[in-house]
């Protein structure tokens, strides 16, 4: 109602103080045509203690003005509160893709002050915007020789799709230990997890041919994708793979096999 009166921001910033009006004073502040409405939710954000829902709510607010100003507040709050995992993951899940620049930057730091969780939470937002700028890092994270961050990152490229990222992917697939003595597994199900969502001829193609591979991870990895995809077209192929004398690869092709939708057997 004060939005439709066009009521001063006074009185909207004011309704914020009473935990009753606040939810509702600060979506009407985010319509509020003005840079002052934007200084006055930033007040919000770090003067007050929010709920977890009020403070994603807030900054998507902010991303939705789509201004340099809006955006530097972001900016601001990530850097003043970089271990804020909530913020970070929360602008991603919600899908503002206004807020897709100030992470990609926020990605990149990470990438060089090595923090595996909070590099990990970052990227996983990244692939919820699908942001494809984001691919280049994420092809360099992809190697990371933390299990957390390789996992993460082959995640998001699965959701962004982009060509670009196919031959690490299959690299992802073929891979043995990270290092560290990190075991190849996890890595292998989320590089085939993310080729599965690539519903592109050029992927079953190679997926075919790596289910011929010298290379039983590779060999695993490609029946694993298959049971991704889901398409008829894997059947005969994992058969096939059941009969591979890794029993990994046989494994693989059994889960494949099984997670095949009625329709395509």
């Amino acid at each position: 109602v004060l939005l439709r009166e066009q009521k001063p921001l006074a009185e909207l910033a004011a309704c914020m103080e009473d935990i009753s009006y606040r939810y509702s004073a600060m979506k009407a502040l985010g319509q509020y045509p003005d840079r002052a409405a934007i200084t006055e939710l930033d007040n919000l954000l770090n003067t007050t203690r929010l709920k977890r829902i009020e403070k994603l709510e807030l900054l998507e607010l902010m991303g939705k003005h789509r201004d340099e100003y809006s955006l530097q507040v972001i900016v601001n709050y990530l850097n003043k509160y970089p271990n804020d995992e909530d913020a970070i993951l929360g602008l991603g899940m919600r899908g503002e893709t206004s807020v897709a620049t100030p992470l990609l930057g926020y990605l990149h730091q990470r990438l060089y002050r090595h923090n595996p969780k909070l590099l990990s939470v970052t990227i996983t937002a990244m692939g919820k915007l699908k942001e494809r700028r984001a691919v280049p890092l994420l092809l360099q994270s992809l190697r990371d020789v933390n299990i957390m961050v390789a996992v993460a990152s082959a995640k998001a490229l699965g959701e962004i799709d982009d060509p670009k990222s196919v031959d690490a992917l299959f690299a992802a697939l073929a891979r043995g230990t990270l290092g560290r003595g990190y075991p190849d597994a996890e890595l292998r199900q989320a590089a085939a997890e993310a080729l599965g969502r690539m519903q592109h001829d050029a992927v079953r193609t190679r997926l075919r041919a790596a289910l011929k591979s010298d290379n039983w991870r590779l060999r695993a990895g490609a029946a694993l994708a298959m049971g991704e995809m889901g398409e008829a077209w894997a059947q005969q192929p994992l058969k096939a793979a059941l009969k591979d004398p890794q029993p990994q690869v046989r494994e693989a092709a059994e889960k494949a096999l099984k997670s095949l939708s009625p329709a395509s057997k």
